[in-house]
C-alpha cells in the first residue's frame, strides 16, 4: 500500500509534464504559421456571367439528309437461258432425276421447273461411321414454288440420313405449275437422295 502511495505523486508529476510539453509543441506550431514570411497566396478567377437564355442567338438545326440508297435491280430468272436438266451431283450425294420433267406448251402452261436446289448435310455420326444410303422422299409445290407436306416414303438405313434430307428438300424453290395462266399446286411428288461417300 506504501509504494501504490509513493507512486500517485510520481505519476502525477510524469502527467504535468506530458500535458506541458504537448502545450508547448501546439504553441510552437501555430506562431510558425502566422509568422511565415512567405505566405502562399491563392487567387481565384471569377468566370464571366452566362449569357441569359433570352438574349443567346437562335441556330436552326436541319436533320441530316439519308443517304441515298443504289438502284437495287430486281432479278428475274429466265427459265428459258436456265439449264432445265441438273445433271450436276455435289461430292458424296446423288439426286436422282424426279418424275416432273419440264416441258412448255404453246399456250402458257408448263409444269414445275426446278430452280433451286440446297445439298443436304451429309450427318456427322453416318459419315464418322463411313455409313451410306438413301432417302425416297414425297412432296407437294405450293401456287408460290416452295416445298411442303414433306414426307419419308422409303430409306436405306431407316431414320439415318431422313431429317437431312426433309430439311433439304423443304429448303428447295420451284417455278410452279402453270395451267391456264395460273399457278396450281401439285401433290405426292417423289426425289430420291442417295448419301455415297467420297471415293
Amino acid at each position: 500500500m506504501n509504494k501504490l502511495m509513493a507512486t500517485i505523486p510520481l505519476a502525477g508529476a510524469v502527467t504535468f509534464t506530458l500535458f506541458a510539453l504537448m502545450s508547448f509543441l501546439v504553441k510552437g506550431h501555430d506562431e510558425a504559421l502566422i509568422d511565415d514570411p512567405n505566405p502562399v497566396i491563392v487567387e481565384v478567377a471569377r468566370l464571366p456571367d452566362e449569357i441569359p437564355a433570352a438574349k443567346r442567338p437562335r441556330v436552326k438545326l436541319e436533320p441530316p439528309k439519308p443517304p441515298e440508297r443504289p438502284q437495287q435491280v430486281p432479278e428475274t430468272i429466265d427459265s428459258q437461258s436456265e439449264p432445265t436438266d441438273f445433271t450436276y451431283q455435289p461430292p458424296g450425294l446423288t439426286i436422282e432425276k424426279q418424275a416432273i420433267n419440264p416441258s412448255f406448251h404453246g399456250n402458257g402452261d408448263r409444269e414445275a421447273t426446278p430452280v433451286v436446289r440446297v445439298n443436304p448435310k451429309y450427318p456427322a455420326p453416318a459419315q464418322r461411321d463411313g455409313t451410306e444410303g438413301w432417302v425416297k422422299l414425297i412432296f407437294d409445290i405450293n401456287e408460290m414454288g416452295g416445298v411442303e407436306n414433306v414426307r419419308v416414303l422409303d430409306a436405306s438405313p431407316k431414320r439415318v440420313f431422313d431429317k437431312a434430307a426433309r430439311s433439304a428438300l423443304r429448303k428447295w424453290k420451284y417455278q410452279p405449275k402453270k395451267v391456264d395462266g395460273k399457278m396450281i399446286k401439285q401433290h405426292d411428288l417423289t426425289v430420291q437422295l442417295d448419301f455415297k461417300m467420297q471415293q
